[in-house]
């Protein structure tokens, strides 16, 4: 009997190269992204964020995870198997000012949880200026409670590092621009040093 070698190459680098995938099947991780696995797939995303399919999908995951999330990261378990940091820094990977503002829209709605403050402080680090342009969108008292959530997830993300002399710069990473007098949303971006300051001078528990 003969056999097709190339053919049965094809299919094992196919079966391989499915079996690599830590996101599939991708159809059912959209249907649901709050499973086991799932930090490994976004590391997989971050990873390959140059390959146009895994930036498309990315665009998908990080947009369906926040409109699930609402009602089912009210009270999570310890256990829950999204990060949303992790999240944050692939949505920084993929820098869509639409999804950023999504991202943003969701870590701070109000909600009291830590976790999603974290996260809000990690995409602060990362896309200062798309965050700012998003909070320059809120009402006044929606801003206030963001940029404060945000401050609290930069001062515990550099606990024990930030302080009162490195606050400023270590919270926007590589954006120092925000911090220049003429920038244009520079208010808010001292709104959110003014916060950081008062959680500074907190004593530590």
């Amino acid at each position: 009997m003969r056999h097709s070698y190339p053919a049965i190459l094809f299919c094992c680098l196919l079966a391989t190269s499915a079996a690599a995938d830590p996101c599939a099947p991708r159809e059912a991780t959209l249907r649901n992204p709050f499973i086991e696995g799932i930090g490994n797939c976004i590391f997989f995303l971050s990873r390959n964020i140059e390959e146009s399919g895994d930036r498309e999908f990315a665009k998908l995951l990080i947009a369906r995870s926040v409109n699930l999330a609402g009602p089912i990261y009210d009270d999570p378990d310890p256990g829950f198997p999204l990060d949303f940091s992790k999240l944050a820094e692939l949505a920084n990977l993929v820098d869509d000012p639409k999804l950023i503002g999504a991202f943003v829209d969701f870590v701070t709605r109000g909600c009291d949880n830590e976790t999603l403050c974290l996260a809000a402080g990690r995409l602060y680090e990362l896309q200062a200026p798309a965050v700012l342009n998003t909070l320059a969108a809120y009402s006044q008292d929606r801003r206030a409670r963001a940029t404060w959530q945000i401050a609290w997830g930069l001062a515990n993300n550099f606990y024990p590092r930030m302080d009162r002399d490195n606050y400023a710069r270590l919270s926007v990473g590589a954006n120092w621009e925000v911090l220049n007098d003429d920038y244009p949303h520079r208010e808010i971006s001292q709104q959110v040093e003014s916060a950081l300051l008062e959680i500074l001078a907190e004593p530590s528990e």
